[in-house]
């Protein structure tokens, strides 16, 4: 009786492990190394069923199929359940997976290719960092409205139904921020119910951001909020609660480090970015706000003298310091000249050539185009020229200082 159960048994097993094969791919793996590979191949993969025959030993098996859905953190937060089981002894061990997951394949393999399109949108080659972080926060909040009806909860629904719970806001976000190379992370916690948001990291600081929150609701058409942009831990913690473990930490509010980066770098795009989160501009040291609103120009150790006659620097609608050409240019001991035929300022110092294209956003060096993020104008019948760009072609340095206001130029 007993030899006809375990024939039994092994015909049954047989029978078993035949319709496994059709359906299912059994692995054969021999180190731990190669298990958690597979296995996060089958889940980056959305298979719902993984088996596999493993060799290797039953010491720390548990911790190492227990910390697998912890190696990623996309991963993690787009798996809906996953399980595990195995059986056997040391040697010839079985192991069993099934995982549901918030995404097929199909979706995300969707919702990659629309992330890149869009990226190519908003995104252009000469943004800093922090812009492009701007553009993509902007983006999700114009275009993706709150599902108050709690169904929606991936990045596949806020690109392709443009509506998801904060789920779908967040892995959007932390997906966009993956393709552009930024360091970015996700952040589980509350905000009155369960929640999830990011952080991200810029210029080695982490701020956290929480484009849900940043979305009225009721949706508001063309309306982008910045209450939740950027923001330290002490900050977000008015309203919300972490409950993830181990994240970063940061005391510097991002006001504080634009301008930082304005006195630093005298970029005006940060000053631009000041204004459009609503911030102030100001000096870190003493936190008060300039008293000279003019912008100077100190020059190879000497203030450019400006007039009426000649015009004044001013920040253009790009947030780019725009200078009259030729005050400026003849400071520096150049040679100027002017094309009325081509509408071209051209400039000559140390056998370099600039022309400056009125209305372009570009300039020739030595017969080399070199892009603008800005064009060149004629503003009360005088000739402005964007004067970083401008400088920097004919070797010299470019620098800001935020208190006084000043563009400073040396060699």
């Amino acid at each position: 009786m007993k030899r006809k159960i375990l024939a039994f048994t092994l015909i049954l097993l047989i029978i078993t492990s035949t319709f496994l094969f059709a359906y299912s791919e059994t692995y054969t793996i021999s180190t731990t190394y190669d298990l958690e590979n597979t296995i996060l191949s089958n889940l980056y993969n959305r298979n719902t069923n993984i088996s596999i025959n493993y060799s290797g030993s039953l010491n720390g098996l548990e911790n190492t199929l227990n910390g697998i859905i912890y190696k990623d953190e996309y991963l993690k937060y787009t798996i809906g359940n996953w399980k595990w089981s195995y059986k056997g002894y040391e040697g010839n061990i079985d192991i069993n997976i099934e995982a549901s997951h918030l995404i097929s394949r199909t979706e995300e393999d969707m919702s990659n290719i629309k992330i890149d399109e869009i990226l190519n949108d908003i995104i252009t080659q000469n943004m800093t960092v922090h812009e492009k972080i701007k553009a993509v926060h902007d983006y999700i909040v114009l275009n993706v409205a709150y599902d108050k009806t709690l169904t929606y909860r991936t990045q596949y629904d806020a690109l392709f139904r443009n509506t998801s719970v904060c789920h779908g806001y967040a892995l959007l976000f932390y997906r966009m921020m993956e393709e552009l190379n930024i360091p970015v992370r996700l952040v589980i916690g509350s905000a009155g119910s369960a929640h999830i948001w990011n952080m991200v990291q810029v210029d080695n600081t982490w701020y956290h951001i929480d484009t849900t929150f940043d979305d009225p609701v009721p949706d508001r058409l063309n309306q982008v909020s910045y209450e939740y942009y950027m923001l330290t831990e002490e900050e977000i913690s008015k309203d919300h609660v972490i409950e993830e473990e181990n994240i970063p930490h940061t005391s510097t509010t991002y006001e504080y480090l634009l301008n930082e980066l304005v006195e630093n770098s005298g970029n005006s795009v940060y000053i631009n970015l000041l204004n459009s989160l609503g911030y102030s501009y100001t000096n870190t040291d003493t936190s008060s706000t300039p008293a000279n609103p003019t912008i100077n120009i100190f020059a190879l150790d000497n203030y450019v003298e400006y007039d009426s006659s000649y015009g004044f620097p001013f920040i253009d609608e790009n947030s780019r310091t725009q200078v009259p050409f030729r005050i400026t240019l003849e400071n520096l001991g150049a040679d100027v000249s002017w094309d009325g035929e081509t509408r071209t300022a051209i400039a000559e110092l140390n056998d370099i050539e600039v022309r400056i294209p009125i209305g372009e956003a570009y300039i020739v060096v030595n017969g080399r185009i070199v892009q603008n993020d800005t064009k060149s104008l004629i503003k009360d019948g005088r000739t402005y020229l964007p004067i970083r760009k401008v400088m920097e072609s004919f070797g010299y340095t470019v620098g800001w200082d935020g208190l006084t206001q000043t563009v400073l130029i040396s060699e």
